[in-house]
């Protein structure tokens, strides 16, 4: 019984219902995830899906623009007068992207790994 069990597989909709509550932030930022990667019409076993959603917890920042990521972590490694006189915020995003270091869509944040 336990094998049948483990085999059964879900939708990304099945999936989020047994396992979440109610709806919002983690849900939609999951289906976002899931959508670059071309998995959110998949049907996986519960193992999979939860695979992807660690995958998803790990690599989801938020719900803001590259640009805001990059004042966040300049803001966080770098003094004041540094900052005011020679930080360029959109090349530093701009580098955070074409490095691939993060993805935007959709409204949300990713570390790509």
């Amino acid at each position: 019984m336990e094998t049948q069990e483990q085999d059964k597989t879900y939708t990304y909709e099945e999936y989020l219902l047994e396992h979440f509550y109610g709806d919002g932030d983690p849900m939609e930022a999951f289906g976002v995830y899931l959508d670059n990667f071309h998995k959110k019409d998949a049907q996986l076993t519960e193992d999979e899906w939860s695979g992807h959603f660690s995958n998803f917890e790990e690599a989801y920042i938020g719900e803001m623009t590259v640009k805001e990521y990059a004042e966040q972590l300049a803001d966080d490694n770098y003094p004041e007068a540094v900052k005011c006189k020679y930080f360029d915020y959109d090349a530093y995003a701009n580098d955070l992207e074409r490095g691939g270091e993060v993805w935007e869509t959709d409204g949300h944040l990713f570390r790509s790994y």
